[in-house]
């Protein structure tokens, strides 16, 4: 149900931008790469929570650590919880969100979604960066937004390193190796050409 209602959101608020529309139309022909992100994420997504209420390593999650001193008591809500429980004032911050990520794009502050033509690569894009904003919007919070992209990756680079969204990431995670825990940036350094 939340992948219908995310295609839909695409389709209706970022149906402008080519490539988003062209990867809405692939998946729509053949939704398996999609429903394996979106698994994946909310998997993801899931670990983080756990994590975020545990002790762990800051040198491999450092800011696993940042984002809970951010969070004070606050959760992750995945999409299909925000669906089950048709929490209206989540969906309304989900239907912002897309409108600013259509804002975003077209203003060039988010080139990936201009740039990236690989369906896959972008849906990983879209899903992890868009989830960052809506935090951001929904907790009030601009902070939250990178805070939670850089704790999210490190959860993938730890614990779920044979994902798809790990690999499609990683380039971007080497751009910003710097912004890591250290455990997770010698590991990327190792990736660079």
């Amino acid at each position: 149900m939340a992948q219908r209602l995310m295609l839909r959101g695409a389709d209706t608020y970022l149906g402008a931008v080519p490539n988003i529309r062209k990867a809405t139309a692939e998946i729509r022909t053949d939704p398996g790469s999609f429903e394996v992100r979106v698994l994946e994420f909310h998997e993801c997504l899931n670990t983080l929570s756990r994590v975020i209420s545990s002790e762990v390593d800051r040198m491999n999650y450092f800011n696993v650590v940042a984002l809970r001193n951010e969070f004070d008591g606050k959760h992750l809500p995945t999409p299909e919880s925000i669906v089950r429980d048709r929490d209206r004032s989540a969906i309304a911050v989900a239907q912002d969100t897309f409108r600013e990520i259509r804002q975003r794009t077209t203003q060039n502050e988010w080139q990936f979604p201009n740039e990236v033509e690989e369906q896959g690569k972008l849906t990983s894009g879209l899903l992890i960066e868009g989830y960052g904003l809506f935090l951001e919007k929904l907790y009030d919070n601009p902070r939250l937004s990178r805070l939670f992209v850089l704790a999210f990756e490190e959860v993938l680079w730890n614990e779920f390193q044979s994902s798809n969204l790990l690999r499609d990431v990683t380039p971007w995670m080497i751009e910003d190796r710097g912004e890591f825990a250290r455990n997770v940036e010698k590991g990327l350094e190792r990736l660079t050409p």
